[in-house]
């Protein structure tokens, strides 16, 4: 259907291929936010599983949940002033904050971070989006899985301001230094003239890991040659 169809080139857009987009779809019953959840978990190489049921049993409400969201989204606006913007629509709370500009790129870049409303963020990772015209599409995944792990030791804690720091300090290092393109060949992903590489069948099947809550401290972009053995 055309509904599909405007689904899988919003998918594309954000780098994946047009296989792995579709695949997502169909597991998610077409359901855009799930599959791009999915997406995201298939680049941080983790099983996103139920969180739930687990803090259902360690006695966290959906109003603790909303109070930390929006104690977070008012500490982001008196932080970050008109450089940070959010809606909410009936599926997301979506949160968009401008980033530092990046030598060598037009523009200022966006980091969109995207709460789906059946979400538990911060018990859960947020989707997360970078925007940037002239940033090349493999340099934005490379950067998206680099924050992976960052974004796994900060569950059970507000994540967004850091990710945002994170790729404040980092997007520039990985577009000067990118990392080998073999780090990434496991996705089928989207080339600049909206092909997809045929890379998903030669990376081979990842480990699988949960994600876990709790951790501290500074977080760098991981060197190629260390990026190329996650």
């Amino acid at each position: 259907s055309l509904a599909l169809e405007y689904m899988v080139k919003r998918l594309m857009a954000r780098g994946f291929g047009r296989s792995d987009v579709s695949t997502a779809l169909d597991e998610t019953g077409q359901l855009e936010l799930a599959a791009y959840q999915t997406l995201l978990e298939m680049l941080w190489d983790v099983e996103g599983g139920d969180a739930s049921a687990s803090l259902a049993a360690e006695g966290v409400s959906t109003e603790d949940i909303k109070t930390m969201r929006e104690e977070e989204l008012e500490a982001l606006e008196a932080i970050l002033g008109p450089q940070c913007k959010h809606e909410q629509t009936g599926e997301a709370m979506i949160i968009k904050l401008q980033l530092p500009k990046i030598a060598g790129v037009k523009g200022a870049g966006t980091v969109e971070i995207t709460v789906p409303t059946r979400s538990v963020y911060p018990f859960q990772p947020p989707l997360v989006s970078i925007i940037a015209q002239d940033l090349p599409t493999y340099i934005k995944l490379s950067a998206l899985k680099q924050l992976g792990p960052v974004l796994n030791e900060l569950v059970g804690e507000p994540s967004i301001f850091e990710l945002y720091n994170w790729l404040g300090e980092n997007l520039e290092q990985i577009l000067q230094q990118p990392p080998p393109l073999a780090t990434l060949k496991k996705y089928d992903l989207t080339k600049p003239d909206g092909a997809s590489t045929a890379g998903a069948a030669a990376g081979g099947g990842a480990k699988k890991r949960q994600y876990k809550r709790g951790g501290n401290g500074s977080h760098r972009a991981l060197p190629p040659a260390e990026l190329a053995r996650i």
